[in-house]
């Protein structure tokens, strides 16, 4: 099987959409199919990594005035030259797996589905709303849009068109009946898209993955040598790619961090990865080690292997890969109950949940992770077994070859019967 997928960057690491993309990648070419990532921002140099069309002049003229009327990416008007790719044409089925940040115009899909069966991954709300990457518990996007009260979320509007761009998705799916198929990594996000404009083509949940035989326990004093931290410190763990990102939730851990014990604070050091300063902390009274991005597997399982905690304090999220990497080298997880998370943590446990946005109750549970050993390695233990039971990389390629498949002959009937 040769799959095309379709991402702005095609690249090993970065957000979580970029790094699930680019495993199920890897596993398919280790297994034989043919798999081609075709994007507009090109980060390694691989054979089997494309670029798109692009016409940046002229589109960066029709964003100008696109983005003045609230309408983001549809500007991108090179999206519609895919289907003259040889990749393109060779492909099997294509794999969309990154939807917006102007690169992609979703008003091409139907051209594309009308050749080729289409697979999309949604790793995000964003094919649901008028706008928004999550809706922050907005409901408006079950019924149209419209007054949005969060145009600010990323990605950004300039102007409330959101109850434009949702009909114009809903024309794109319609249009798209009987040639495409919906992918979700969390039971919650799948359950809001059989809600939405989306909901009558087949929705299947493929859980996110990591492997397990990279991502594993390491011994402690390694990383503790690696990251020059006393052995006697407690190490207390933060993943972002941006701390500024309001739905990472970085100011949440700040304010937890504050409720903790002074004997905690003083004890503990926080270790950041990722793009962070060490100085967000300053006047907490918490000792900071930044690391910058890791970009090596190995150097995130020894970050992870360090900690003896790792928090994810995100308003939203769709299931968290970092949250997956962290309970598969056997550190505990203490998050806020959002989105997928819950489903991930609750398979082990792995981890210890607090109410959306209850700093205090995340804060109890950082100090009862660090406090109690017996719990921590209860936890440990239970949320590695359930990442190698539960969310193995083997299971996530078979979960997408059989989308393929499947998506393959809904399409091949509905060109039949037409």
């Amino acid at each position: 099987m040769k799959v095309m997928m379709i991402h702005e960057h095609g690249r090993s690491h970065g957000p979580g959409a970029v790094v699930a993309m680019y495993r199920l990648h890897r596993q398919l070419l280790n297994r034989g199919h043919e798999s081609i990532i075709a994007c507009r921002n090109r980060g390694l140099n691989e054979d089997e990594i494309v670029l798109l069309p692009q016409a940046e002049f002229l589109e960066d003229l029709i964003g100008k005035f696109t983005w003045r009327l609230g309408l983001n990416d549809i500007h991108c008007i090179s999206s519609f030259r895919i289907a003259k790719m040889k990749d393109f044409q060779d492909a099997d089925v294509i794999n969309i797996h990154g939807w917006h940040s102007n690169y992609f115009n979703y008003l091409a899909v139907p051209k594309l589905a009308r050749r080729k069966p289409v697979v999309a991954t949604l790793h995000d709300m964003w094919n649901l709303t008028g706008h928004c990457a999550q809706s922050f518990g907005c409901d408006r996007w079950k019924t149209g849009c419209g007054k949005c009260p969060h145009l600010d979320a990323y990605p950004a509007a300039q102007r409330d068109a959101t109850a434009i761009e949702w009909k114009l998705k809903r024309s794109v799916y319609r249009r798209c009946a009987g040639r495409m198929s919906a992918v979700a990594p969390s039971k919650w996000l799948c359950d809001m898209v059989r809600e939405s404009t989306m909901g009558h083509m087949p929705v299947h949940q493929v859980t996110n993955a990591i492997d397990t035989d990279v991502y594993t326990p390491i011994d402690r004093n390694q990383g503790r040598d690696r990251f020059a931290i006393s052995p006697d410190r407690k190490v207390i763990l933060y993943i972002a790619a941006s701390f500024t990102n309001p739905m990472k939730g970085g100011d949440l851990l700040l304010e937890a961090l504050r409720q903790l014990p002074p004997r905690i604070r003083k004890q503990a050091v926080l270790l950041l990865v990722g793009d962070i300063p060490v100085a967000i902390a300053d006047g907490i009274g918490i000792d900071c080690i930044g690391t910058g991005y890791l970009t090596d597997d190995h150097d995130k399982a020894l970050a992870f292997s360090t900690a003896d905690v790792m928090v994810m304090p995100s308003r939203a999220e769709t299931q968290g890969i970092v949250l997956m990497e962290s309970m598969a080298c056997g550190t505990p997880v203490a998050a806020f109950d959002t989105g997928g998370i819950g489903e991930v943590v609750r398979s082990g446990p792995g981890g210890l949940l607090a109410e959306p946005e209850n700093t205090l109750e995340l804060a109890a549970n950082i100090e009862k992770l660090l406090d109690d050993e017996t719990l921590n390695r209860t936890l440990s233990i239970d949320g590695r077994k359930a990442m190698e039971r539960e969310y193995c990389i083997e299971k996530y390629v078979e979960g997408y070859l059989d989308v393929y498949e499947q998506t393959i002959a809904m399409f091949k009937q509905t060109h039949s019967a037409a």
